[in-house]
């Protein structure tokens, strides 16, 4: 059902925001810009704050929490829903409703940015967040220390399951690297080699180690596989990697493979 619905869920949130588009007057913006300013800034940052606080309260990490609230600060699309309901209600005077409908979309434009920098942001106020990934990248390499010509698996859905019961099959080691918290956990105590951490970002495969006959990468979306790819051919061009695609459209968009080289077990680059 969900696929059957798709196409439609892309059209009708197109056009949703192109209605939203159409309902905006940039001349009061323009003439108005310091006050669109100051009602961009203040709900970010109360909703920063506001984020931040119920994510420590539920038990999160200071970094955790943080890094959450500006994941989560900008406006949201239900935000326009609710001003135009205010509209209808006479809740929000005329004069203000550019104002804020351009506050809400120019902190949407702003949510890349901040999402690009928010690592480096976390660093910077939270003190305890680099002995986290620290000891994070311990865990991983603690794991793998001891393995030898080991596969390291990226994702451990599906996919990444049934690979890493066929390598058992084989005699092979693996480690596999997830960002679900209740897979990693459930496959630890199935006596899987599975750790908790982002194989897009370099630490964590290298942390793993990169001696392995073959990193397998099986992320859900080609952007973090195409990440991957890039980290591997970048820090160990000499480690053959075997990527999964969706469909033949995907296996066309990623870049020319590298050469094969000789390996153990005939694994071969891709």
């Amino acid at each position: 059902m969900e696929t059957d619905i798709r196409p439609f869920h892309d059209v009708l949130l197109g056009l949703f925001f192109i209605t939203i588009g159409m309902l905006l007057d940039w001349r009061p913006v323009v003439d108005r810009w310091g006050l669109v300013l100051v009602l961009v800034i203040g709900p970010v940052l109360f909703k920063l704050l506001l984020v931040t606080l119920l994510a420590r309260g539920f038990g999160a990490s200071p970094g955790i929490s943080l890094r959450t609230g500006l994941y989560l600060a900008q406006a949201g699309e239900f935000g326009f829903v609710l001003l135009a309901l205010a509209q209808q209600q006479e809740l929000v005077p005329p004069a203000l409703l550019n104002p804020i409908l351009a506050s809400m979309v120019l902190s949407m434009l702003a949510t890349p940015f901040i999402i690009q920098w928010s690592n480096r942001i976390v660093m910077k106020l939270v003190a305890s967040e680099w002995m986290l990934q620290s000891l994070q990248m311990t865990t991983i390499a603690r794991k793998s220390i001891n393995a030898n010509k080991h596969v390291i698996i990226c994702g451990y859905g599906r996919c990444g399951q049934n690979l890493a019961r066929m390598l058992e099959q084989e005699g092979i080691p693996y480690i596999a690297l997830d960002l679900d918290p209740d897979r990693v956990r459930q496959a630890a105590a199935a006596g899987d080699s599975v750790v908790f951490g982002d194989a897009a970002r370099l630490q964590a495969p290298a942390a793993a180690g990169w001696r392995g006959p073959a990193p397998w990468s099986s992320p859900p979306d080609v952007p973090s596989a195409m990440k991957v790819l890039a980290n591997a051919r970048a820090h160990a061009p000499k480690v053959p990697v075997i990527v999964r695609t969706q469909d033949d459209h995907d296996r066309r968009s990623s870049p020319p493979p590298a050469p094969p080289r000789s390996c153990p077990r005939c694994w071969r680059a891709r």
